[in-house]
């Protein structure tokens, strides 16, 4: 894809804006999705671990040991915004790489495999 993208007149720097824009997006997907899984397990806490305690029969945080009657939930906007700035920064430098390789690849080299 990349050969005919380039042989078709596309440019290194086309090609590169290409992949970090795929990088953004896959990082908005999936920092999105984990966003809001995290979320919800973690404001469900204490009902997932009656869940679990009632399937395998032991209690997860026993009382005795650990003394509180509910799993403490503390959940901070800004850390979660923190988080998610985090993973798409990270997803957009995961894609730099793989963007600056497929710009400097030739047309002729690319399609010649195929």
């Amino acid at each position: 894809d990349i050969g005919l993208l380039k042989a078709l007149g596309a440019s290194s720097g086309g090609v590169t804006n290409l992949f970090l824009v795929y990088g953004l997006g896959l990082g908005l997907i999936g920092a999105l999705a984990g966003t809001v899984i995290g979320i919800t397990l973690t404001l469900n806490l204490n009902d997932i671990e009656k869940v679990l305690a009632d399937l395998t029969g032991h209690e997860i945080f026993p009382r005795d040991i650990y003394y509180f009657d509910e799993i403490p939930i503390l959940l901070r906007p800004r850390m979660v915004v923190w988080v998610v700035a985090g993973s798409l920064m990270i997803a957009i430098a995961a894609a730099v790489y793989p963007a600056m390789r497929a710009a400097r690849l030739q047309p002729v080299e690319t399609l010649r495999y195929e």
